[in-house]
């Protein structure tokens, strides 16, 4: 046992026998193991820095490595290393500094400050005992891994100590531990991503294989992030990420942040979280395994930044067995929020659940202790909380985060409409409309059933406009007021059915609309409404892209919009009168807190004597026009209540997705015709997480909002072997599909948009298949 010592160029003889006899640092093995077992390498902190291009083997043991100064006071030995020191994407990862071999046991690395590197310390082989403490790394690829070379088939930690390390800037991970390691500390570490992205994704902290047996202790890591610049990707980023097969996993004052997909995504078994935070995340917790406690924890202002992913504090995977939300809290006033999206085995106790007006607080199956009753609503601050600082008052990064997806100027109309929602502005005094931004290309834009404002900005380039479906909660927004002669509000269109602007574009409706009613000014420009709704004097309403309306004992009679509606019935109690709701819609719901007698269980109900009884008393729904149809059907059961639909939606022959319920869709199996599979994504209510089975090459889904580009003939891809049903941003399930040999399909070609009676379908089918749109008919 001795100590050694080594600078970067080394001095003197180059022995190590002293600070005037140092030897330069690529002698650093062969001073360790001049120290032996139980020795100490000093390595000077006040010579300069440690130009490194190469890495360090290190197969020494027993030995603790540690920056020092020359006069016996501690200092942080600097590494520079051959990253670029402003790295970006496809540029160089860099060097390695130390890799550790296999065998190199009961090491200690210490008071090192590490720059510019590749990977800081990697480990090629099995070993126990390794210790990194008070370390410091900057603009690394990865600060630490597990990763076999040479002869080594697995490199295994048994026995893994990191405790008082900052990485700020990396674009792999701060820590990325795989095959059977365990036994492992990581205490009072932060990690930074500092969102350098374009490595295929940043992950604060990566288990893979069957790594068991961890504890974070005052754990931090933040801004780990994907930006893909279409948004028609899933982004990732994590700030935790455990891989099944990974088990024993304690989170204790950990907290996750910044992160563009989850704070903590955790697919392992045996997991607790204790006084946990995860905040500003595009999903704050998302749980994949059995046996996971979720103690004295906090999820607020969740906060998706782009891509096809959703808005969520709490995700539950089908199957999660046995997870517990104790005494915990999530809280935000994000529109885009589904608070709680639950397709496992959950159950609450004395947890606190915040949402803004308007948002989902539950999405699948209801936990256990879940309390409709006790969420807390608040005022909507718009699709997410749009906090300034986190909550212990440190900045938000944002800069290089896009909040908003542009829209290319060839991109399909339907792209359009989908893909420049740019936010639902709660604090506008224009109410909760979608906004829809023209680009500086002719576009054809298909309104949706949502209220939706569509905003023109004349003094720019707009090319040929045409609006198709124009609603009557539907605006048109221009930056500067139309003319108006004889100041009576209205703006008519020319022969040739235009509005034409002064710079060249046009902007017309292919529905009738005769002309524009100035109705109010908002913060986004000058309104106009179309002439045969709005009358003189007419102001702008509260629309909201969604509305609920509650019966009560009194006969009642409702007018639905184009928006998204709510119609509850409390049948399970006398007296709710007989209601009628005109212009019943393709996306609009009826509630009920008592199913609607079905005698022979098909889930279809039919009108008798011109209305749908409730089953307590006289109490009966008429619907003018979907009595004339074929009625109404059961789309399932949510903590709502028993919800139901037109009918007609369905496409014929349809096997269709429940809500609240994670269905098996099997077709047959000798594909000698077609099945269709249909999702009525429209409802934007959970669908849970369902299977496709037996799908062949003559068979089709249908969803009735666009999952991907809406370009015929691009390729929707399964994450993880699912599809998401997101849209909006919004989190509706997702299903996964198995083709008739079993074997998993994790591509489908889009054929294209049709609309049905009205109703407007998007269907996929097998890539490459002759079967396209006209099966929907």
């Amino acid at each position: 046992m001795a100590t050694t010592y080594v600078s970067p160029i080394g001095s003197g003889d180059k022995s190590g026998s002293s600070w005037a006899n140092a030897a330069a640092i690529g002698g650093i093995d062969a001073m360790m193991k001049k120290a032996g077992a139980g020795g100490t390498v000093l390595l000077a902190a006040d010579q300069g820095s440690y130009k490194v291009t190469a890495p360090i083997s290190i197969t020494a043991s027993g030995v603790t490595v540690s920056g020092a100064n020359r006069d016996g006071s501690v200092g942080e030995a600097t590494f520079e290393g051959t990253r670029p020191v402003n790295w970006v994407k496809d540029a160089a990862a860099g060097n390695e500094l130390f890799r550790i071999q296999k065998g190199a046991d009961d090491l200690t690395f210490q008071n090192l400050q590490i720059n510019n590197t590749g990977t800081a310390i990697r480990v090629g082989g099995d070993v126990k005992n390794l210790t990194i403490k008070h370390v410091d790394a900057e603009n690394v690829q990865r600060f630490l891994e597990d990763y076999a070379s040479g002869t080594s088939k697995t490199a295994t930690i048994t026995g893994l100590t990191v405790q008082d390390v900052d990485v700020a800037g990396y674009s792999k991970q701060a820590i990325r531990l795989q095959y059977d390691t365990s036994k492992v500390l990581i205490e009072d570490v932060r990690g930074d991503s500092r969102f350098q992205t374009g490595d295929s994704f940043a992950m604060g902290v990566h288990l893979e294989d069957t790594v068991h047996d961890v504890t974070f202790r005052r754990v931090a890591m933040e801004n780990n992030a994907t930006v893909d610049g279409t948004g028609s990707d899933y982004w990732q980023g994590d700030g935790f990420s455990a891989e099944r097969g990974t088990y024993n996993i304690s989170f204790i004052d950990t907290v996750s942040r910044g992160n563009t997909d989850a704070g903590y995504d955790i697919k392992s078994n045996n997991v607790t979280f204790l006084r946990a935070l995860a905040e500003n995340n595009g999903r704050n917790y998302r749980i994949w395994g059995d046996n996971v406690t979720i103690d004295s924890s906090v999820g607020l202002d969740p906060h998706k930044r782009g891509g096809i992913s959703t808005q969520t504090q709490l995700w539950v995977n089908s199957g999660a067995e046995n997870v517990k939300v104790v005494n915990s809290k999530f809280s935000d006033s994000g529109l885009g929020t589904k608070a709680v999206v639950n397709g496992g085995d959950v159950t609450f106790v004395n947890t606190r659940i915040t949402v803004a007006d308007g948002a989902a607080a539950l999405l699948g199956t209801k936990p256990a202790g879940y309390i409709v009753a006790e969420v807390v609503k608040t005022v909507a601050t718009g699709l997410f909380s749009g906090i300034a600082a986190y909550s212990n008052g440190a900045k938000i990064l944002e800069a290089a985060i896009p909040t908003t997806v542009s829209v290319p100027a060839n991109a399909a109309p339907t792209l359009v409409g989908a893909a420049s929602l740019a936010a639902i502005s709660a604090a506008s005094a224009s109410g909760d409309w979608v906004k829809v931004a023209m680009g500086t290309s002719s576009e054809t834009i298909a309104a949706t059933s949502k209220a939706e404002m569509f905003l023109i900005d004349q003094s720019a380039v707009t090319g040929a406009d045409v609006i198709k479906g124009f609603g009557p909660n539907d605006f048109v927004v221009f930056a500067q007021a139309l003319g108006d002669t004889n100041k009576d509000g209205m703006t008519t269109f020319g022969k040739d059915g235009l509005l034409n602007f002064a710079n060249g574009g046009s902007l017309s409706f292919n529905k009738s609309v005769d002309g524009l009613r100035y109705i109010g000014q908002t913060d986004e420009g000058y309104v106009y409404g179309n002439t045969a709704v709005w009358k003189a004097g007419s102001v702008l309403p509260d629309a909201k892209e969604t509305a609920a309306y509650v019966s009560t004992a009194a006969h009642e009679s409702y007018t639905a919009t184009n928006a998204r509606e709510t119609f509850f019935f409390d049948n399970a109690r006398l007296g709710t009168g007989t209601d009628v709701i005109r212009g019943f819609g393709s996306d609009d719901v009826i509630v009920t807190s008592k199913a609607f007698a079905d005698g022979n269980k098909d889930g279809l109900i039919t009108a008798g004597n011109g209305a749908y009884g409730l089953g307590n008393g006289s109490a009966a729904i008429k619907l003018p026009e979907v009595g004339a149809k074929t009625g109404l059907r059961y789309l399932g059961q949510t903590e709502e209540g028993f919800l139901y639909g037109d009918t007609t939606v369905r496409p014929t022959g349809a096997l269709e997705s429940k809500l609240g319920a994670n269905d098996t869709l099997s077709g047959g199996k000798a594909d000698t015709a077609t099945d269709r599979f249909f999702f009525d994504t429209s409802l934007d209510r959970g669908l849970g997480m369902d299977k496709v089975m037996n799908f062949g090459a003559k068979d089709v889904i249908a969803t009735t909002d666009n999952l991907g580009t809406g370009v015929a003939g691009s390729k929707l891809y399964a994450t993880g072997g699912v599809f998401s049903l997101g849209h909006d941003g919004l989190d509706l399930g997702g299903f996964s599909v198995n083709d008739t040999a079993g074997t998993s399909v994790t591509t489908l070609e889009f054929d294209g948009e049709k609309v049905v009676n009205g109703t407007h379908y998007f269907i996929y089918s097998a890539a490459g298949s002759a079967i396209g749109i006209d099966a929907i008919g």
